[in-house]
């Protein structure tokens, strides 16, 4: 166990072993390509059982969970306390359930990675609460087989990018219940597969709070289905403010966004953005909301 005081360094090298930790803690390697932190294959490399975990300067790798989290399961650190990597990376670690490369309530990235990771739901990352991705973050090449490739969580914010993730729902963010993307995030070129919704985002259902998009762009997105660039289904209000759609292809409808009920938007979706006949953009549409 930690106290909110405690410093771990660990030096380069690789390091073949399953941790686990409680309590406020701060944990330096060297650097991702230095200190690396490999897993046994049998369980997550790092479960964090309650307070904060700040990890910085390494990389994690090599977990598989027959539960949640694969590389990093912070199922228990509680909904107030944050998992923080700095100039860190999580890559190609599975979980049988939620969050092939983390399982954390809340998740803060800067200047690190998340990518090649697996799981039923958040191939990436699963957070009950928070994602924050900041500029130089990037979430890429994580696999959902059902929702959320990149990301699986309700609330996600900052400028970094979301990008080349694959689900059947929701390649690269998916939320239910409630989805709020602000801060200047990139969903790029994620894909939603087989007969799967909402390449770039995907939110059904979403009847809580709805959905909210500010400050987004979502481009170069797919869908075996509808909502290349967003789907959203059975929600109260769907406000965009600020969102950009680009170069998104759904095989079946809604290039930009496709909704399975009518909602109220705020603000309108007008006919000057794509046809009366689908007002949610139909094939490739691409508009760009501002208001």
């Amino acid at each position: 166990a930690a106290t909110p005081t405690d410093l771990v360094k660990i030096c380069a090298g690789t390091h073949v072993t399953d941790l686990s930790s409680s309590g406020d803690l701060n944990v330096q390697g060297v650097g991702s390509g230095s200190t690396v932190i490999t897993g046994s294959g049998l369980a997550p490399v790092w479960t964090h059982a309650s307070g904060d975990l700040n990890l910085t300067a390494l990389r994690i790798t090599g977990g598989v969970s027959a539960q949640n989290g694969g590389g990093i399961d912070g199922g228990g650190m509680g909904p107030a306390h944050l998992l923080t990597l700095a100039n860190a990376s999580v890559d190609t670690n599975s979980a049988a359930s939620a969050g092939g490369g983390i399982m954390a309530p809340n998740v803060a990235l800067y200047n690190s990675t998340v990518g090649q990771n697996s799981a039923e739901l958040g191939g990436g990352i699963f957070a009950t609460e928070t994602v924050f991705v900041d500029a130089s973050s990037l979430v890429t090449v994580n696999v959902a087989a059902t929702r959320g490739g990149g990301i699986h969580a309700p609330v996600v914010t900052g400028s970094g990018t979301v990008q080349g993730n694959t689900a059947d729902f929701g390649g690269g963010l998916a939320g239910v219940g409630a989805l709020d993307i602000s801060g200047g995030l990139q969903i790029v070129g994620n894909n939603a597969i087989n007969t799967g919704q909402g390449g770039g985002t995907y939110c059904d259902p979403c009847d809580g709070l709805g959905i909210t998009l500010n400050d987004v762009t979502l481009s170069g997105n797919t869908a075996a289905n509808d909502g290349a660039g967003a789907y959203v289904g059975n929600a109260a209000v769907v406000a965009f403010d600020d969102v950009t759609f680009a170069d998104n292809i759904a095989a079946i409808k809604g290039g930009a966004c496709s909704c399975g009920v009518a909602e109220t938007w705020s603000p309108p979706w007008t006919t000057s953005l794509s046809p009366a006949t689908e007002p949610r953009g139909v094939g490739p549409s691409t508009p760009t909301i501002t208001t």
